[in-house]
């Protein structure tokens, strides 16, 4: 498999003057960017709703109150099985249970491996990973971005919705790339990846990490 570092593209470049010349990274950038955008999918491991931003918001219509984004987050992630719920005056966090994954983070990503890529060689990532015994370690592993089937991300803008689509708005979530496919050029609906997502869950039913899988477009 050909090696994506996702940084590469999201990395920002630093400021350079080169007067009428163009920056070289920030042009590669440029032309990667107008060529379209990445659909991942991946395992969340923290999902971040700030409340100014979330809750009764003009501008993104947001949601009425607390308790329905609760319920919305809950139904969409699961967010009492493998989350632990954190909250403070600024933010609501999901953040992936250290116990959940121990006990199934090498063997869901067999699974989903063997699922996404079939017989193709995965670039060594579960040797490497089995080598760890934490979760910590396994992100850290991610952290590093030497895989493109296991990369750490960042999501500023992931769309969720209740039910009835009449509270909405947008999370940023921390998670680990499992899949990068691309470039993509026409624009897809939430929905569709909502029901992408839940082909996948109903396929690895014996995993409660499935639960955490997200599907994408990410720059």
């Amino acid at each position: 498999m050909k090696q994506l570092n996702i940084d590469r593209i999201n990395a920002k470049a630093p400021y350079v003057s080169t007067g009428p010349q163009v920056h070289p990274v920030r042009h590669v950038k440029k032309l990667l960017l107008n060529m379209g955008r990445f659909l991942v999918i991946g395992m969340a491991t923290r999902i971040v709703a700030v409340k100014k931003e979330v809750i009764g918001c003009f501008f993104s219509g947001g949601f009425r109150n607390r308790e329905v984004l609760l319920d919305t987050l809950n139904k969409r992630f699961n967010a009492h099985g493998i989350y632990d719920v954190e909250e403070d005056d600024e933010e609501i966090r999901l953040v992936l249970k250290p116990d959940v994954a121990q006990k199934e983070w090498i063997s869901f990503l067999r699974s989903f491996y063997k699922l996404r890529y079939g017989n193709e060689d995965i670039e060594g990532v579960i040797d490497d990973l089995s080598k760890q015994n934490s979760l910590q370690s396994w992100l850290e592993i991610a952290s590093r971005k030497e895989y493109e089937s296991y990369q750490a991300d960042r999501l500023y803008s992931f769309p969720i919705s209740d039910e009835k689509q009449d509270n909405r708005s947008h999370l940023v979530i921390d998670y680990v790339i499992l899949s990068l496919t691309g470039k993509i050029i026409m624009e897809c609906y939430a929905k569709l990846f909502e029901f992408f997502t839940r082909l996948i869950r109903e396929r690895l039913p014996e995993f409660r990490l499935a639960d955490g899988l997200i599907i994408d477009i990410t720059d």
